[in-house]
């Protein structure tokens, strides 16, 4: 980037695939397939800077797929299969049971009222049997708060949700958490699984992922947590020599 500062510039690559590691090269086929059509170019963009939040997810999670390990991500051991996975409402490979979820979840975005061309990106869907998990990750970026967005009327409706009132979850405006709360509960109604939201982000979140947790709903099959990077990562160590390297070079060891 152009920045005056030289300490503000950032590196910005030609193509998302210069952006990650050799390992994992091959994000621009996925990006295609984002739901949130109108935002297809910009996301393309915007994930060759440096500080991607998509190209860190992107090259965690295909890390950790070629581990074996998604179980990480959730904090859940002992899982007996790999999981249906979607990045940014769209399927991670070709198999018929994550093109299901993704279709499902469309379906689920639709009822709620959204726009076909715009729907909601959860930045990571994993789904075992009995257990659906929507994680909401944040690189350096915090919880995007967004006082009474024009959106929340589509996602208050449901009170057995939450723990405040309806204008109150609006007025404090985490806007992002609350819908990847609804669908993902709403989700995991129609499959009768059990339904966890997570915020992957740094430590430096931990109090707004607390506001948040104080909003909803807690219950049987029901629930929201706070991981940071380095919490997955230490779960799934010892981690190839080039994604220490990466987490290294990205900090999230750190966070």
């Amino acid at each position: 980037s152009n920045s005056r500062d030289p300490d503000q510039r950032r590196r910005i690559t030609r193509q998302p695939s210069d952006n990650v590691p050799p390992e994992v090269r091959g994000p621009e086929v996925l990006l295609e397939r984002a739901v949130n059509c109108r935002h297809v170019t910009s996301k393309r963009q915007a994930f060759c800077s440096e500080n991607s939040e998509d190209a860190v997810v992107w090259t965690v999670v295909s890390g950790l797929a070629q581990l074996e390990r998604l179980d990480c991500l959730a904090g859940l051991s002992g899982q007996g299969r790999r999981p249906e996975l979607l990045l940014w409402g769209a399927a991670f490979d070709d198999g018929s049971a994550s093109r299901a979820l993704a279709d499902e979840l469309s379906r689920v975005c639709l009822g709620v009222g959204e726009k076909k061309a715009s729907l909601s990106e959860p930045d990571i869907v994993l789904a075992w049997e009995g257990h659906v998990v929507f994680i909401e990750a944040k690189y350096r970026s915090p919880n995007s708060v967004q006082p009474n967005h024009a959106g929340f009327d589509k996602y208050l409706g449901n009170a057995s949700l939450f723990a405040l009132p309806p204008s109150t979850i609006a007025d404090i405006g985490l806007y992002e958490l609350v819908r990847n709360w609804v669908i993902g509960s709403e989700l995991a109604r129609r499959r009768d699984f059990a339904f966890t939201l997570i915020n992957l982000s740094s430590l430096a979140l931990t109090t707004t992922a607390g506001k948040f947790s104080a909003q909803v709903a807690h219950g049987p099959g029901r629930g929201f947590a706070h991981r940071t990077w380095s919490d997955v990562l230490r779960a799934a160590s010892p981690v190839p020599a080039w994604l220490d390297r990466y987490a290294s070079e990205r900090g999230l060891w750190d966070l």
